[in-house]
């Protein structure tokens, strides 16, 4: 009952919050989060990405993965960088792949197809999303 209450007051308070926050931003230089209240509101809402800012030059959000699930993502039009939260995998990006850890960052260049494997304890990442266009590099 209160996971159903959550996901409620979830689904009621974001849509209007994205708003509110687009609102704030336009008139405030800067935004502070708490990356153990994204991860929280992440685990609520039982998907996979949660995406909590949206700026004309930048998206972030939160990807979460279960210890022994799959990552089906596939390469994003967009530069991108994860910082690693928590949990414990591999990355892999074109025939490279390397251990992360919380504390690990990763950058990746758009078109470049990578994922998470082994994924040995639940893993939540901070991504973010350049908005700029590669092209124009």
């Amino acid at each position: 009952m209160t996971r159903i209450l959550v996901l409620f007051l979830l689904l009621a308070v974001l849509p209007a919050a994205a708003l509110a926050q687009e609102e704030e931003l336009e008139t405030m230089p800067w935004k502070a989060y708490d990356t153990g209240d994204l991860t929280a509101m992440l685990d609520a809402l039982d998907r996979p990405y949660l995406e909590f800012l949206v700026v004309n030059t930048m998206k972030a959000g939160v990807y979460g993965l279960a210890a022994g699930s799959k990552d089906t993502q596939s390469p994003h039009a967009k530069d991108e960088f994860y910082v690693v939260l928590e949990g414990k995998a591999q990355f892999q990006c074109g025939d490279a792949v390397t251990p992360v850890r919380p504390g690990t960052l990763l950058y990746v260049r758009a078109g470049e197809p990578h994922k998470f494997l082994d994924i040995e304890e639940d893993l939540k990442v901070l991504v973010i999303f350049s908005e700029q266009d590669p092209a124009s590099d």
